[in-house]
């Protein structure tokens, strides 16, 4: 049995796979992790997964895929986004004394794993747009894989905006990376600091699709209203939740100037980032992933358009898809731990 993993400082999905189905991912348990605060926590949720599979040390290998700094030896995350546990996260190390095989691995990395194994070719450039940007390559059946699975994109310096968002970068967070524009939190951070900047009032529909969103799910703190946004104690429990889905789902409904404004933004920083991509690794096909990609003929379609016209003249862009696969950092993850055991899928 293959199990994979993809932790996330939001959520976690396990899952159970099968690499001779179209769709490998063939059971699958998702929590959330946002409100985890310690490796415990974490730990009993992952072992409630293997009972449900029925997993056991003796029947099935893991691979785990997580965002950020990786141990690979010591089976860890050193560095995780938007978590609240504490470093080192480590339930890949206890679950190897649990007596399992456990490979883990950067999430991007996996990804590219699992895409270039799954398309037959060994070739793979995958970048994320979610909560950060980042960007997984596999090359004639290599990663090339860096520590943190991170890869910098140059400063968009010239982007206006009166307050420039933060990037995700680990240990060295920066204004204007192209990261806090391009990224799901960058559209939640750009709405942020308008409202934040007074171009933004508290009954804005963002706000309200987001507020009752939060109600719905009991967020920390619910029931919430518009008026919270007014008080300080209340504010920033509101405005940290704000991302790329309520700036959207409002925008779609009623577009405005500020979300009009995040959304063009949003497209030239996407666009940029695929110029990159073909100047680092040439036109190999690009296959996107991430929440962000929701958005898809919203940001996406014009985003692939301007860098085509914006573009190398000598390389052209390539095809670029939306992944296929469902959860492809966990089914990556899987597959690189199959092979790493040298076991059956």
């Amino acid at each position: 049995m293959l199990i994979g993993m993809d932790f996330g400082g939001t959520k976690k999905v396990d899952g159970v796979i099968d690499p001779s189905k179209a769709q490998p991912l063939t059971q699958s348990r998702r929590y959330k992790t946002k409100n985890m605060a310690s490796n415990a926590e974490l730990l009993d949720e992952t072992r409630q997964s293997l009972r449900e599979f029925g997993a056991t040390p003796e029947s099935c290998v893991i691979g785990i895929s997580a965002a950020g700094a990786i141990d690979r030896d010591k089976l860890c995350v050193l560095h995780s986004p938007n978590t609240k546990i504490p470093p080192p996260i480590d339930f890949g190390a206890q679950l190897q004394k649990d007596g399992y095989r456990v490979a883990i691995g950067n999430d991007l990395a996996m990804a590219a794993y699992g895409v270039g194994k799954l398309s037959g070719h060994g070739n793979a450039v995958v970048i994320t747009f979610s909560s950060g940007l980042n960007t997984g390559v596999m090359v004639g059946g290599q990663l090339l894989e860096a520590e943190t699975g991170h890869t910098e994109y140059p400063y968009a310096a010239d982007w206006s905006w009166t307050t420039p968002p933060s990037c995700n970068c680990p240990g060295n967070p920066v204004k204007k990376c192209v990261e806090a524009f391009a990224s799901g939190n960058g559209a939640g951070r750009m709405l942020r600091a308008a409202f934040l900047d007074g171009q933004v009032k508290p009954a804005h529909p963002v706000f309200q699709h987001l507020i009752n969103k939060m109600n719905e799910e009991e967020t920390d703190g619910a029931p919430f209203s518009a008026e919270d946004l007014l008080r300080p104690d209340r504010r920033d429990k509101i405005l940290d939740q704000l991302a790329s889905e309520s700036v959207y789902a409002a925008h779609t409904q009623k577009p405005d100037d500020i979300t009009e404004r995040i959304r063009a933004i949003q497209e030239r920083a996407i666009a940029h980032v695929l110029k990159n991509t073909v100047l680092h690794y040439g036109r190999q096909r690009i296959t996107l992933i991430g929440g962000l990609t929701h958005w898809w003929t919203l940001l996406f379609v014009p985003a692939i358009e301007r860098a085509q016209r914006e573009g190398s003249t000598i390389l052209k862009m390539p095809v670029v898809e939306k992944c296929p696969y469902p959860e492809p950092c966990l089914v990556g993850a899987a597959l690189h731990a199959q092979d790493k055991f040298n076991v059956a899928g």
